[in-house]
C-alpha cells in the first residue's frame, strides 16, 4: 500500500500546526519510509479534525488503562494525498480495538484509523523496520 511517486519536498507540505520542529522531523521521517515501503509503527497523540463521528472509548472501542483516548498506537499502513490534503491510515488496534455491547473486543471489526497533520499534538515514538525513527535517521 504505497504511494508510487513521492518527494521529501511534497511530504514538507503536511501542515503540523501543533508540533514542534523535532517531533514534525520524525513524522516526516516515519511518513517518508511508509511511502518507501518499509514497515512503519508510531506513537502519536492526537485530536480529530475528520468529519467522520468521533468514537468513544469504552463504548465503540477498548478503554486503555495506560492513557487517554488521544493517544494512537499502530501500524502506518499507508500515506497518501487525497482531495483534501495528505492522510495517512493507521492500523490502530493496540488503542482502538472495537468492542461489542458486553465489552468484548471484537477482532473481525478491527480496521484502521485515518489521520491528518493538523490533529497531531505529539509524536511519543516510531520504528522503521524495528528501528527506532531516531536512531534510522542518524544511520542514513
Amino acid at each position: 500500500m504505497t504511494t508510487a511517486t513521492h518527494t521529501s519536498n511534497e511530504l514538507s507540505t503536511i501542515p503540523t500546526p501543533h508540533l514542534a520542529d523535532a517531533d514534525r522531523g520524525r513524522l516526516l521521517s516515519l511518513l517518508e519510509a511508509v511511502l518507501d515501503g518499509k514497515k512503519v509503527e508510531m506513537a502519536i497523540r492526537y485530536h480529530k479534525v475528520t468529519t467522520s463521528k468521533p468514537r468513544k472509548a469504552g463504548v465503540d472501542y477498548k478503554k486503555r488503562l495506560s492513557h487517554g483516548p488521544e493517544v494512537l498506537e499502530g501500524r502506518v499502513l499507508k500515506v497518501a494525498k487525497g482531495k483534501n490534503g495528505w492522510y495517512a491510515l493507521m492500523d490502530a488496534t493496540l488503542t482502538r480495538q472495537p468492542i461489542d455491547a458486553e465489552g468484548a473486543v471484537i477482532t473481525s471489526a478491527i480496521g484502521w484509523t485515518a489521520i491528518k497533520g493538523q490533529g497531531i499534538d505529539a509524536v511519543l515514538g516510531g520504528t522503521i523496520n524495528g528501528k527506532d525513527v531516531d536512531e534510522e535517521a542518524t544511520a542514513q
